[in-house]
């Protein structure tokens, strides 16, 4: 009762020191101020909440419970991803709130997956990926030269039209007679993707992305909100075309959680 009045007779404090008063009364097993929580290494997931409160549960077989305790900063609830991500991670979330999180007008970003083991199979995926039918083994013919009568026909590893242009994927880039028709195909038209042995995901895609000339940037992108910060290594792409949107797109399987919260990205 004395540690209840005690708790009541700070209400005249600011909410935060109000809060710190109140929970240190409370006696928890431990009361940390500004924490933090740290979820996966790439993409991770960082969130900040006013108070992590420890508390020993009545059950002796059980472990201590930790609490995030985040208090109204905007009065807009935190999204339900956040909640699931923390309590997937032992950690359960108490919010001052009332008003349920909206969606951007603008949808945010696209969170994909490529994760091929060789540089076509990473293409293929990535063409997927950016709504690109690929035509697999496809015969292709075309001219010896410029009113030149004769033509030639070549099997490739993949065809696609894209804005109106054609293109040609290739995987293989020790072949010198299909060096010289790819050459001749470029003459006429075709955008070529020669893909090296050798090429790992980051070269792949920007190949790619730079001859379909989407708008894309390479590196660790970090998309920071008040409560949280999701960190990714990958391509930021704007999608053009019939299918537009953006998109963030890496080489390690998604986090569903993750996925949601790229969503609400303005």
């Amino acid at each position: 009762r004395d540690k209840l009045v005690t708790g009541v007779q700070t209400c005249a404090l600011p909410i935060w020191d109000f809060f710190t008063v109140l929970l240190r009364t409370a006696e928890f097993a431990h009361v940390e101020e500004d924490a933090v929580a740290t979820i996966g290494s790439d993409p991770q997931l960082t969130v900040k909440a006013d108070y992590r409160i420890t508390r020993l549960p009545a059950v002796a077989t059980r472990g201590p419970e930790n609490v995030f305790l985040f208090l109204e900063r905007n009065g807009s609830c935190l999204p339900a991803a956040l909640i699931s991500a923390l309590a997937d991670n032992g950690i359960n979330s108490v919010e001052f709130c009332d008003v349920a999180p909206q969606p951007p007008s603008v949808p945010g970003y696209e969170l994909r997956s490529v994760t091929g083991t060789t540089p076509c199979e990473l293409a293929v995926q990535l063409l997927d990926v950016l709504a690109v039918k690929l035509d697999r083994n496809r015969i292709v013919s075309g001219s010896m030269g410029e009113n030149a009568e004769s033509r030639f026909s070549i099997r490739v590893d993949g065809y696609f039209e894209n804005d109106g242009k054609k293109f040609i994927l290739s995987c293989n880039d020790n072949d010198s007679y299909n060096y010289t028709l790819f050459r001749l195909l470029q003459l006429e038209g075709y955008g070529i993707i020669q893909l090296g042995d050798k090429d790992d995901f980051a070269t792949v895609a920007d190949k790619i992305l730079t001859v379909l000339r989407y708008p894309h940037s390479f590196g660790r992108h970090d998309f920071t909100h008040d409560r949280y910060t999701v960190s990714a290594l990958g391509f930021r792409v704007t999608r053009l075309g019939p299918v537009s949107g953006r998109m963030l797109i890496i080489d390690r399987p998604v986090d569903p959680a993750f996925a949601e919260l790229l969503q609400w990205e303005r």
